[in-house]
């Protein structure tokens, strides 16, 4: 692949490997200024591997670089920042206690004289123009840990643009937004073209990238499968170059029965049940409340009395939600995963007492429950030694699944589960999420992706206005999206029920 006159970025031939596993094998594409580039590929695929070539975290086994017509060969993120290439995470580096001004301008404060010593006032002047020229209206004086995600992403974006960004690498930068900070999102990328910047935007919503990408790129089992020009494809070409299958439409969802509580517990608006063998579903706007609820469910917060089949149980910690039969996967990987540990005893972590001999880990044992369930949840690479942190995203999002499905977890609380995988793996789960209710389980799942929320539950809740309206029971001929999602927009849920009490039995989940 020649580079473009006026190309910012050229990849040739990049190639990468992790001792028997080949995560890259001769990737090639580039980036104009000005262009946005989609970057998509299942779990795996070779994205991740491929971003941290470009921003020096990783060294290529073979290939080259051009940015900006010269050899390119980052040694450390540091370098790369110093060439002026800039990757927003999806989990955001922010100094949470300081200003969003010092955020943007960390590092490079203006100075006050000859003496060492940051001039605030200029600082905060200097923020509000860079926060301006890109339409932001941010106060620089708030401190950035109490602002929403999708603000103290702009301000990241702005702190990278406030360093001449030429390249701006996005990974997954609307898993965490609702459909307005998304809109605002598109605008400010929209401005950054304008100025000449070059974007590359790494997202599974297939929709965004259609929108939003002049170009894309799609990577399977390290190889660039796809390159197609906005315009010149359908999302189904899209899902076939990412699965090499063709794209298969969801089954009707028949509602389960309405089965016993197996736990119950106070919320707002009412009183709260998971069913054996029902999958209910929670939606709200961005900072309703949804993500405390369920941590609070698993003991992660104030106090909290659950009410079970066998008794009340006061929540003490997630200690005491375990053992009562809980498990929880929280919407960040990172609260959950231990990357330094490995695949296997993340997934046994909540369980180690059941593998324990004298005092030590039978490993045999731990490799006899978990090497299963990596075949069952299509775990790569299929090597229970590797430490977690190694894994892409979507591949770690399927280990915390993977550790609820060992033990004795009758009650699931999953917050985003398919937060940041690929279509693949999306199915993948939300197969396993309804074979968990089949079995006598009962799950209670949020989602952001109402879609993804209707295809599968049973009953839905919408925490508006901080409370919980009742349950509405999925109608036959399924839920009417459209009209959820301008209910969830309203403000006073003083009109809408609250969930009834339901009666406790026995328990119908292993």
């Amino acid at each position: 692949m020649d580079a473009d006159a006026d190309a910012i970025l050229t990849v040739r031939d990049l190639t990468k490997s992790f001792g028997e596993t080949r995560a890259l094998r001769g990737v090639g594409l580039n980036v104009a200024a000005g262009e946005v580039l989609g970057l998509v590929g299942g779990n795996g695929a070779g994205k991740s591997t491929l971003l941290k070539i470009v921003t020096g975290v990783y060294q290529a086994d073979r290939g080259t670089m051009v940015l900006a017509g010269q050899d390119y060969r980052p040694r450390s993120p540091f370098e790369a920042a110093e060439r002026h290439i800039a990757l927003i995470p999806q989990e955001l580096r922010v100094v949470p206690a300081m200003s969003v001004a010092d955020n943007v301008m960390l590092g490079h404060w203006p100075r006050r004289g000859a003496l060492p010593l940051v001039d605030a006032r200029a600082a905060r002047a200097e923020a509000r123009a860079r926060l301006a020229a890109l339409g932001l209206d941010i106060d620089p004086r708030a401190e950035i840990g109490s602002l929403p995600f999708a603000a103290r992403q702009s301000v990241v974006i702005a702190r990278a643009v406030a360093r001449d960004a030429r390249l701006l690498i996005l990974d997954e930068p609307t898993a965490a937004l609702g459909e307005a900070e998304v809109d605002r999102l598109f605008d400010l990328i929209a401005r950054l073209k304008a100025r000449g910047t070059a974007v590359i935007y790494v997202s599974h919503r297939l929709d965004e990238i259609e929108r939003l990408c002049d170009r894309v790129v799609a990577l399977r089992d390290g190889q660039v499968v796809a390159s197609l020009v906005r315009g010149g494809y359908r999302l189904h070409d899209l899902v076939v170059a990412i699965s090499g299958q063709p794209a298969v439409q969801a089954h009707a969802h028949t509602p389960a029965a309405p089965g016993p509580a197996l736990v119950a517990a106070d919320a707002p608006g009412g009183r709260l049940a998971l069913r054996a063998g029902r999958i209910g579903g929670l939606h709200g706007l961005l900072g309703s409340g949804i993500e405390d609820l369920l941590r609070g469910l698993f003991g992660a917060g104030a106090r909290r009395r659950l009410d079970t089949p066998a008794g009340a149980v006061d929540l003490t910690g997630p200690a005491r939600a375990i053992a009562a039969g809980l498990g929880y996967v929280p919407s960040e990987r990172r609260r959950a995963i231990v990357p330094a540990l490995s695949v296997r005893d993340n997934i046994v972590l909540p369980h180690l007492a059941r593998y324990a001999r004298a005092g030590t880990l039978d490993r045999r044992a731990l490799d006899a429950a978990v090497v299963p369930l990596m075949e069952r949840l299509d775990i790569r690479p299929r090597n229970p030694a590797l430490p977690a942190g190694t894994l892409s995203g979507g591949n770690q999002q399927k280990v915390l699944f993977a550790r609820w499905l060992l033990g004795t977890t009758h009650s699931l609380l999953l917050d985003e589960p398919t937060h940041g995988v690929d279509v693949g793996a999306k199915a993948l789960i939300k197969a396993q999420i309804r074979a968990f209710a089949a079995a006598g389980g009962g799950v209670l799942m949020h989602s952001v992706e109402l879609d993804d929320l209707t295809e599968l539950v049973d009953e839905l809740f919408l925490m508006i206005g901080g409370r919980l309206t009742a349950p509405q029971e999925r109608p036959a001929a399924g839920y009417d999206t459209i009209a959820l999602k301008e209910l969830a927009c309203h403000t006073d849920p003083m009109s809408l029920q609250p969930p009834p009490a339901a009666p406790l039995e026995a328990p119908g989940a292993g």
